[in-house]
C-alpha cells in the first residue's frame, strides 16, 4: 500500500496553531501540527531566564534590586548586604576569564547558602552581589556576614581557586 502525501494529510486535518495531532498510518506514526502564535495569543516568557543570572543562577540586578526597593517601599524589616569580592580583575589578568567564573560561581554557592533560609541573593555586577535579609537583628547579621566572608576565604582555599 502506497504512503499518502503529507500535504493531502495536513489539509485534511489543519490543526489550529500550537496544536499537534498524530495521524498511525499502517503502524507509523506521524506527527502533523504547527507551533506558532496567532494575533491573540501572548508570549509565553521565560521567567527563570529573565530574572536569573546567567553564570550564577542567582537573581540578576534588575531582580534583586526591585525586590529590595519593594521591600523597602513597603516599609518591611529588611537588611541590605553588598558584597563585593576582592582581586576579582586581577584573578582575571592573570589566571584566564574561566578561571574567574569558577571564583564567581564558588562565592555565588557561598552566599546563596548563606541566606536561602533567611532572605535572597542576586548578583550585581561582576564581582558584586546584593542580599536582602528579612530578618534585621544584629547577630543574625554578624552571623550570615561571617559565615559568607569565611565561606568565600575557605571555598577558594579549598578548591584551590
Amino acid at each position: 500500500m502506497e504512503i499518502p502525501n503529507i500535504e493531502d494529510i495536513v489539509s485534511e486535518l489543519n490543526p489550529p496553531p500550537g496544536r499537534m495531532d498524530i495521524v498511525t498510518y499502517e503502524d507509523n506514526k506521524i506527527i502533523i501540527g504547527n507551533i506558532g502564535l496567532s494575533d491573540n495569543e501572548l508570549f509565553i516568557k521565560n521567567d527563570y531566564a529573565d530574572k536569573r543570572d546567567g553564570l550564577t543562577g542567582l537573581y540578576n540586578k534588575v531582580t534583586i534590586t526591585e525586590m529590595a526597593k519593594n521591600r523597602i517601599l513597603n516599609k518591611l524589616d529588611t537588611s541590605l548586604l553588598i558584597i563585593d569580592l576582592d582581586k576579582c580583575k586581577e584573578c582575571n589578568d592573570m589566571y584566564g576569564h574561566a578561571y574567574g567564573d569558577k571564583v564567581i560561581l564558588t562565592a555565588a554557592r557561598i552566599i546563596y547558602d548563606s541566606v536561602k533560609n533567611i532572605g535572597y541573593a542576586g548578583r550585581i555586577g561582576g564581582d558584586e552581589f546584593l542580599c536582602i535579609i528579612e530578618p534585621t537583628d544584629e547577630d543574625t547579621i554578624r552571623r550570615v556576614t561571617k559565615d559568607i566572608r569565611l565561606g568565600i576565604q575557605w571555598g577558594i582555599e579549598a578548591y584551590n581557586l
